[in-house]
């Protein structure tokens, strides 16, 4: 398609700009650069909110670097087994031995005061799960525009056929849009009450406990932190989202998108 011809300067131009400032590529950047871009920008997505950053010790900060630059390797090199994998089955195998082996090579990191790891299955869902929806808008923007390259039409055809697998990246505003939905198994508070289905019902008014009735509104007190999140609280929350009807029948990373950007609206207003 010839988008200058078919949307004028005004629409290229902007697509360029955007593509850049996000990203740092341009429409003519390669396989290795776009990977490269997206895992970045997905580090930066899973470390760089306030909670994490004020958990992590002073001398594991000045590890940091090593082991990103590390965890950037192993995710780039198992790109390939993730986006050639036959069934969700094998795709969330191979996804969930990827973020073990990046919370592995942190371990060592441990948070302020304590012996625990800092950097948690949460942070590392979020990063590989953040990568694939960076791999995704790049191709699909990239998919509009003619390119030469055949390593880069492969691999963007590769990765809208593979979508359909992608996992749901994590955080305090999905968690806040698949608050209380039936069959979504969220790891609630351990110490808050729960009726027959699992959702955490009032505590504070007699009767609307007596009653089971559910917390209906988003309470972050009432849930562990993404960034808290382990392999098995990740694991049994995924799988409820695949079984439930929540997404409509949409592939998760496609329903992700107009959920997520509804619920940042309803917070900055």
């Amino acid at each position: 398609m010839n988008i200058q011809k078919e949307f004028g300067n005004a629409f290229s131009n902007a697509v360029d700009f955007l593509l850049f400032t996000y990203f740092r590529l341009t429409r003519e950047s390669e396989k290795v650069e776009c990977i490269k871009a997206a895992i970045d920008k997905a580090y930066k997505d899973a470390t760089n909110q306030g909670a994490f950053n004020a958990v992590v010790s002073k001398e594991g900060k000045s590890k940091f670097d090593g082991i990103k630059s590390k965890c950037c390797s192993i995710i780039s090199e198992k790109l390939d087994d993730l986006l050639s994998s036959k069934s969700d089955v094998e795709f969330d195998e191979n996804h969930k031995n990827l973020c073990n082996d990046i919370v592995d090579a942190y371990k060592n990191i441990k948070r302020k005061n304590s012996d625990e790891p800092s950097f948690t299955y949460g942070n590392a869902q979020k990063w590989v799960n953040m990568t694939f929806k960076n791999l995704y808008i790049i191709c699909g923007i990239i998919q509009v525009f003619d390119t030469t390259d055949d390593n880069m039409k492969a691999f963007r055809k590769q990765i809208l056929e593979t979508e359909k697998l992608f996992h749901t990246p994590i955080d305090s505003y999905i968690i806040e849009a698949l608050w209380c939905k039936e069959g979504i198994k969220l790891p609630y508070n351990p110490k808050e009450k729960m009726n027959e289905q699992g959702l955490p019902i009032y505590s504070k008014n007699w009767k609307d406990h007596k009653k089971g009735n559910v917390v209906s509104k988003y309470d972050e007190n009432r849930v562990v932190p993404w960034i808290k999140w382990d392999e098995e609280y990740y694991t049994e929350f995924h799988e409820s989202l695949k079984k439930s009807s929540v997404t409509g029948g949409k592939s998760e990373i496609v329903w992700e998108g107009p959920v997520w950007i509804e619920i940042a609206k309803k917070r900055n207003k």
